[in-house]
């Protein structure tokens, strides 16, 4: 699927279906993506959970201009750090 422009604005405004695609496409990546940093399949799922939640609970101001799939790795990847 393509994330783009007006699929962020969809999601902004709180589509549900928008926020479970991006969820359902990205989520298995971004755990072996969160593994490389955490050396734990659990962390790794928890690290990616709560930056689906903080993405969901904060979608209004979310702030992505062009790539979400890379916002998605970066803000997993400073969740990893940050546990």
């Amino acid at each position: 699927m393509i994330f783009d422009k007006d699929f962020i604005i969809r999601l902004k405004k709180g589509e549900q279906v928008c926020f479970e695609t991006l969820f359902l496409e990205t989520y298995a990546s971004l755990c072996e993506y969160a593994i490389s940093f955490t050396r734990s399949a659990e962390i790794a799922e928890e690290a990616v959970q709560e930056t689906f939640v903080s993405i969901w609970e904060n979608r209004g101001s979310l702030d992505v201009h062009t790539n979400i799939r890379a916002y998605l790795f970066q803000s997993v990847k400073n969740r990893c750090i940050d546990i």
